[in-house]
């Protein structure tokens, strides 16, 4: 409860019962607490006053927001004699008239909502003071009225929000010379994941390291792990509306960490919570989760008796012993839906199957994310699926298997994608469609199952950028069937080119019609399923 000890100017008492945002950034400041209570105050300048305040059972962690608009926004003669500040018994803090000093220019029904942080010592007591400090003379001058609208309760975070005519700051923001917008939150006991909503050119550094937005992309999200307590965070970009970093602490292993794939990709090893993998949760799509794994052979102990059950040729649906597969290739990246991992791990319990301790720990991870879920009698399928990739594979082949892998993380997630893949399949050239067939055949996919030969399609058609399919599917892909059994499903070859133009020029048209979806709905591309890159300096 918020108590309004002595005021000595107008006031009422209201209750107001949500701090929703009416557009914008509101679904992002959704975490923010509800307000306890608020009073509605007037301070005249004419007449500076202290208003004094107390607060009841206010919980750990907290930041205590100041609402407040004026009639008049000061002027500058207002502004260099009067001063208003917002005082507890261990710290005082100066309530902006403006926000100038950010370089932001705000509205005449600007509503301000300061919110400064409070530590343990905070006793429930505070007060609102408007001073006079200079003996200017305002008779011809408007004199503002400063109305409280309300003082409320929130999770404590640090930054700025612009939402249409209500602005939100708090202490510790600052403009330096070259615009970037500077946050630096100090004594902090706890790592901060940042949300930031920065227009084109969007960046932000922190710890020696810069996270740029992909052109079209304005957001950026960077978790917790990545931001140490007490660092300070430049933001950059031509329409800077939203920054809030928020105290996070880091989930314990094997917890999912929200990341984009553009972080994981570039994700320090240093940070990881557990030497042999780490796992994600996309944040664009979160029934997905990523593991990235050291190597070669901890995907393999997680994976690999999943690849044959799966997808392989002559090994789908049923599980297989690792002296049945030894020797065998699974793959260097994976993918999984919710319904494979399901029936592989139903499949397993059913018939007591011995997994390995790695196959354990991810039918427990599976389940808690409700990838898989558990009832009495079965494991059946929740909702979405895994991918996966090594840093055993180079840094350029890890974005292609990430790119090839995340759009099949899209396709188990999104049914719209699914049905338009399936559409474009259709409608591709039937000697595009066999020549694909038999370089899924030759890899040991089990091309009789379309589902699984549709969502192929989609991926190598996405998995590198448009510019480059031309030669992939005119010279590469077919130039690897040229010399063996498949060679029978290439067109005729062009000798003066050496290449295969037809299928060069039906891929590409489809490279083009399926970049342009996934930019539509989601600001992705082909060869690119991340929304931010990372580089280091």
């Amino acid at each position: 409860m918020i108590i309004l000890l002595s005021f000595s100017c107008q006031a009422q008492t209201r209750l107001k019962e949500d701090n929703a945002l009416t557009s914008g950034e509101a679904d992002i400041l959704s975490d923010m607490a509800s307000v306890l209570n608020s009073t509605n105050s007037f301070l005249e300048f004419s007449d500076p006053k202290k208003m004094e305040y107390y607060l009841a059972d206010v919980p750990s962690g907290s930041s205590l927001e100041i609402e407040y608009s004026f009639n008049v926004l000061p002027n500058n003669s207002i502004k260099e004699n009067y001063a208003l500040t917002l005082e507890t018994e261990t710290a005082s803090w100066t309530l902006p008239f403006d926000l100038l000093f950010l370089g932001i220019p705000v509205s005449e029904d600007a509503v301000f909502h300061y919110a400064v942080p409070l530590d343990e010592n905070f006793n429930g007591k505070f007060n609102i003071v408007l001073k006079e400090n200079g003996d200017a003379q305002f008779s011809e001058e408007p004199m503002p009225v400063m109305q409280v609208r309300s003082v409320r309760i929130t999770d404590q975070w640090f930054g700025f929000i612009h939402d249409n005519d209500d602005y939100f700051i708090t202490p510790y923001v600052s403009r330096q010379g070259g615009g970037s917008f500077i946050v630096e939150v100090t004594n902090a006991q706890r790592p901060f994941e940042l949300t930031a909503l920065l227009g084109q050119r969007a960046a932000v550094e922190a710890e020696r390291r810069r996270f740029t937005a992909v052109t079209g992309i304005e957001r950026i999200y960077v978790p917790s792990s990545l931001i140490s307590p007490n660092v300070p965070a430049a933001f950059s970009g031509d329409r800077v509306t939203f920054i809030k970093l928020t105290p996070s602490d880091v989930p314990a292993f094997p917890v999912p960490i929200k990341a984009d794939p553009g972080l994981v990709l570039d994700w320090p090893l240093s940070k990881w919570r557990n030497k042999n993998w780490e796992i994600f949760r996309w944040e664009q799509f979160p029934s997905i989760l990523i593991i990235d794994t050291a190597d070669f052979d901890v995907q393999n102990k997680l994976l690999k008796r999943l690849a044959f059950f799966a997808e392989k040729t002559d090994f789908r649906g049923a599980l297989w012993h690792d002296h049945e597969t030894a020797g065998l290739h699974g793959w260097n990246a994976h993918d999984y839906r919710a319904q494979a991992l399901a029936e592989f791990f139903d499949l397993a319990e059913k018939t007591n199957f011995p997994l390995n301790e790695e196959e354990l720990l991810l039918k427990n991870i599976l389940l808690t994310e409700g990838i898989i879920l558990q009832s009495d009698n079965d494991i059946t399928a929740g909702d979405g699926g895994i991918i996966s990739v090594s840093r055993q594979s180079g840094a350029a082949q890890r974005r292609i298997l990430m790119t090839h892998e995340g759009f099949h993380g899209i396709f188990y997630a999104d049914e719209d994608f699914r049905n338009y893949c399936q559409f474009r399949w259709e409608q591709i050239d039937p000697q595009a469609r066999l020549v694909l067939k038999a370089y899924l055949d030759i890899n040991r996919y089990d091309t009789s199952w379309e589902y699984l030969v549709i969502k192929e399609f989609s991926s190598y058609v996405l998995q590198i950028p448009v510019a480059e399919a031309n030669y992939y599917f005119g010279n590469t892909l077919p130039g690897g069937l040229e010399y063996t059994r498949y060679a029978n499903a290439l067109p005729p070859k062009d000798i003066t080119s050496n290449s295969w133009p037809e299928l060069a020029a039906a891929f590409y048209n489809e490279a083009q019609i399926l970049s342009s979806y996934a930019d539509r709905r989601w600001g992705l591309a082909a060869g690119r399923i991340w929304t931010v890159t990372v580089t280091s300096f």
